[in-house]
């Protein structure tokens, strides 16, 4: 591991790491939505303030977070350290105690659920496992990059088995995800009821 003191300025497709004494994954997403408002796109506040709100909202402060600020950050509690994969090359202003090479927490992040704060909570993602992946009926079954609109954002199965990329709600084929949340769900059954 590689050891730096300070506030990270994240090189393209880097990971670091983080006192998760001093942060907890919440804190670090914030911080991160923040960051890249203010230096890449301060058109879309609104988005973004909507995003701390969900964050805020969150009972579980060290609940693993995936968003897609730009291609595609992942937050992860490990022990005493909170672990970050980013690919924006910028300031994040995080007081990081070292960092890795990309996809050094890779094995680390397999499988987990993740909060996605864009989505507001109706529904948590994960990375499809290899055998999954390799099982999909989609004729692009390559998962790290969206044909459609071609950003870097993994795509994450999402809990009605669809997979999609987080930046577009399609999925590898190029169609539209529907997502249901729990409302509507709990409102189709008692549609269906009557």
């Amino acid at each position: 591991m590689k050891i730096r003191n300070g506030f990270v300025s994240n090189s393209s497709s880097s990971s670091f790491i983080l006192d998760a004494n001093k942060y907890t994954c919440a804190d670090v997403a914030k911080h991160m939505i923040e960051a890249y408002r203010d230096e890449m796109d301060n058109e879309n506040s609104s988005k973004y303030e909507e995003m701390i709100e969900r964050l805020d909202k969150l009972q579980d402060k060290n609940k693993s977070i995936y968003m897609y600020l730009y291609d595609g950050e992942q937050i992860i509690k490990d022990g005493d350290t909170i672990k970050v994969d980013a690919t924006r090359n910028m300031d994040w202003y995080l007081d990081t105690c070292g960092w890795e090479d990309e996809g050094a927490f890779c094995e680390l992040m397999e499988g987990h659920k993740w909060f996605m704060p864009e989505y507001e909570n109706k529904f948590i993602g994960r990375f499809p496992t290899w055998d999954e992946e390799k099982n999909l009926p989609y004729e692009n079954k390559s998962l790290w990059r969206c044909n459609s609109c071609n950003s870097n954002a993994r795509y994450v199965m999402i809990d009605s088995g669809d997979v999609m990329c987080p930046a577009c709600e399609k999925d590898p084929d190029g169609k539209d995800i529907p997502i249901l949340t729990r409302e509507d769900k709990l409102k189709r059954i008692l549609k269906d009821e009557d």
